[in-house]
């Protein structure tokens, strides 16, 4: 899901989309936020590195 906008009124035109279909699960929300959080400081600290090579 890390692929769609971060607002869910993108789905609500197609409510069979398999989005709907999926159980909420808040300790899994969570865990996949903190990995995309973490995933995106990752790759800043590398650009920033790499920038300060050349």
């Amino acid at each position: 899901m890390v692929r769609y906008k971060s607002d869910i009124m993108q789905f609500t035109a197609d409510l069979d989309h398999p989005i709907f279909h999926y159980r909420w699960n808040a300790a899994i929300w969570l865990q996949e936020f903190q990995n995309a959080q973490s995933k995106n400081r990752s790759t800043k600290a590398n650009a920033k590195a790499q920038s300060s090579l050349s």
